[in-house]
C-alpha cells in the first residue's frame, strides 16, 4: 500500500522560481564584482576617444641645414673640431658680496671710520644695460636720418622690417640646392654653403662609388623620403634628369652577368663543387644525442604565463567597464520612469556644472512639463444645492 497515493492524486507538486530574488541576486553579484574590480584596478575611462601622433613634416629650410650638416659629418670638415665650438667656456660664478662682508671689510681696514675725502668722493656711475645702450643707439640713429615727427619714425622702422620668403621661395632654393649636387647647376651664390657641399656633390657625382651610396643618393634627392601624395609634381622631371643619357648601372650589372655566364661555360666539365669549402654545421640535426631544452621550454612556459595574466587583466578591465556603463543607464532609465520623460538625455559622469543643469531642466522641465501634471488631478465642479443637500444626509447618517 502506497502511503502517499491519496497525496498525488488529490494536488501536483510543483517548484516555483522567485524571479524578484533571482533579479536581485543578479545585482547583487555584478556589484560584488564589481566593486572587487575597482579596488584592484580602478575607475576605467569608457570613451574610446584615441589622439592621433602629430607627423613632423620637413620644411625646405630643414632639408637645407641637414644636407650641410651631413656634409660636415661625413667628410669630417674642420668646422667639426673647431674648440671654441666644441666646448663652451665656462666662467666661474663670482661670490656676490654681502653687506655683512662689506661691513667687515670696512671695520677691518678703516677700523669704522670713514675719512672725509671718501664721504666727499662722487659715487661712480653705473654703467648702462643692454637695452638702454640699444635705445641710444636707435635715438642717435634716428637723429642722423633726421626724422622729427612719429610718422616718419614709422615709416624709418618699416624701411628696416626683415623680409619674409614666400613658401614657393624657400621650395626654389631647395630644388637649387639639389640641382647643383646633380651637377645641373653651377653655383649656389652662397660661398659658405659651396664649401661645405663642396665634398659631397663631388663624390655623389662619381661613377666608381658603391650601390649602396647610390641608392642613398637618389633617396634624397629624389626626396623619397616624403609621402607620394605631398611630393612635388616635378619629382618625375627630376629623376628624368638625373638618369638622362647611357645607365652606367645598368652596363655595369650586364657586364658582370656576362663575365658569370663565361666563367660558367668555360668551367663547366669541371668536378661541381670544387670552388667552394665544404662545411658543417655545428649542432647535426640527426644527431642521437638528446637535447637540454628544460631552460627553454621554462622560458616559454613563463612568457606564456605573463601573457595570460596580461589577457586576464585586459578581460576584467573590459568587463569593469561594461557593469560601469550598465549601472550609469540603469541610473538614467531610473530617471526617465520618474520624470515620466522617456527622451531625458543626462551624461551622469561629467562634472557638475550649474548653468548646464538649468538649461537641462529648462529643455526638460518647462511650462508645458507641470501642465500635463495639472491635468492629472481632482477637477472642481460649480455649487449645486441638490446634491450638495444629499451628501449632507448621507454624511450625517454615517455613509
Amino acid at each position: 500500500m502506497d502511503l502517499f497515493d491519496s497525496d498525488s492524486n488529490d494536488e501536483e507538486v510543483s517548484f516555483k522560481i522567485n524571479e524578484g530574488y533571482a533579479k536581485n541576486y543578479e545585482k547583487w553579484r555584478k556589484k560584488e564584482e564589481k566593486q572587487k574590480l575597482l579596488d584592484r584596478y580602478g575607475k576605467q575611462e569608457t570613451s574610446d576617444s584615441s589622439s592621433e601622433e602629430e607627423e613632423i613634416r620637413s620644411t625646405p629650410q630643414m632639408d637645407k641645414d641637414w644636407l650641410r650638416a651631413y656634409a660636415v659629418v661625413r667628410f669630417q670638415q674642420p668646422r667639426l673640431y673647431k674648440e671654441d665650438t666644441a666646448k663652451p667656456i665656462s666662467k666661474k660664478k663670482e661670490k656676490a658680496i654681502t653687506l655683512k662682508d662689506h661691513e667687515r671689510k670696512f671695520i677691518l681696514e678703516k677700523g669704522g671710520i670713514a675719512s672725509d675725502e671718501e664721504s666727499k668722493k662722487p659715487q661712480t656711475s653705473v654703467g648702462k644695460s643692454y637695452y638702454e645702450e640699444q635705445e641710444e643707439i636707435k635715438k642717435n640713429l634716428k637723429d642722423a636720418i633726421g626724422d622729427s615727427s612719429d610718422s616718419e619714425s614709422n615709416e624709418e622702422e618699416d624701411l628696416l622690417v626683415k623680409a619674409h620668403k614666400t613658401e614657393e621661395q624657400k621650395q626654389q632654393e631647395e630644388n637649387e640646392y639639389l640641382e647643383w649636387l646633380k651637377g645641373e647647376r653651377e653655383s649656389l651664390g652662397d660661398p659658405d654653403a659651396e664649401a661645405e657641399l663642396a665634398p659631397l656633390k663631388q663624390y655623389w657625382n662619381d661613377p666608381s662609388i658603391s650601390e649602396k651610396e647610390k641608392v642613398l643618393r637618389d633617396y634624397i634627392l629624389n626626396n623619397g623620403y616624403m609621402d607620394q601624395e605631398e611630393s612635388d609634381s616635378d619629382s618625375d622631371d627630376d629623376t628624368a634628369k638625373l638618369h638622362e643619357g647611357p645607365d652606367h648601372d645598368e652596363e655595369e650589372n650586364f657586364l658582370k652577368e656576362a663575365d658569370k655566364y663565361e666563367y660558367k661555360y668555360n668551367f663547366r666539365h669541371e668536378e661541381p663543387g670544387g670552388d667552394e669549402i665544404k662545411s658543417y654545421p655545428r649542432i647535426i640535426e640527426t644527431s642521437v644525442r638528446t637535447k637540454d631544452t628544460r631552460r627553454a621550454e621554462k622560458r616559454k612556459e613563463k612568457l606564456e604565463r605573463k601573457r595570460k595574466e596580461k589577457e586576464k587583466i585586459k578581460d576584467e578591465i573590459r568587463l569593469l567597464q561594461k557593469l560601469q556603463m550598465e549601472e550609469k543607464m540603469e541610473k538614467l532609465e531610473t530617471l526617465r520612469k520618474i520624470a515620466h520623460r522617456p527622451d531625458l538625455d543626462y551624461d551622469l559622469d561629467a562634472d557638475f556644472d550649474p548653468d548646464k543643469h538649468n538649461e537641462i531642466m529648462k529643455k526638460y522641465f518647462d511650462d508645458d512639463y507641470y501642465e500635463e501634471d495639472d491635468a492629472d488631478q481632482k477637477p472642481t465642479f460649480d455649487y449645486d444645492a441638490a446634491i450638495d443637500e444629499e451628501e449632507g444626509k448621507h454624511c450625517s447618517n454615517g455613509l
